[in-house]
């Protein structure tokens, strides 16, 4: 069925169903929220997959090193997990550290001075 557009209820109709898909967007501070949330979840899962891929990368050298044993994965997963959670919660130490107001951290051009 076609709708005469000069029917006198055309255009209430059609301004009804303008407003009806605008209350349904986020507009403004709700959408730039919808956006920031988005943003985070997206950044959140990139780095889910980074770590499990690093884990992955790690528990697969552990299992060759120790000459491929069989029924082991569950154990190198584990231990590559909690190698790499310590180097991480390592770094970020030094990082913190090198933030600490009068410490400097040593650079290449330090490293140079002194080595003269």
């Amino acid at each position: 069925m076609m709708k005469d557009p000069n029917h006198p209820n055309a255009t209430e109709h059609l301004e009804n169903s303008g407003s009806k898909q605008q209350a349904s967007r986020p507009s403004g501070p709700d959408r730039q929220e919808q956006y920031q949330l988005t943003r985070e979840q997206t950044a959140s899962a990139q780095e889910e997959q980074d770590r499990d891929a690093r884990i992955r990368r790690r528990a697969h050298e552990m299992w060759e090193a120790e000459g491929r044993p069989e029924g082991q994965a569950d154990r190198h997963w584990s231990r590559a997990a909690e190698d790499l959670d310590r180097e991480d919660a390592a770094i970020q130490r030094e990082g913190v550290a090198s933030e600490k107001p009068g410490v400097r951290p040593k650079g290449d051009a330090d490293f140079i001075r002194d080595k003269s």
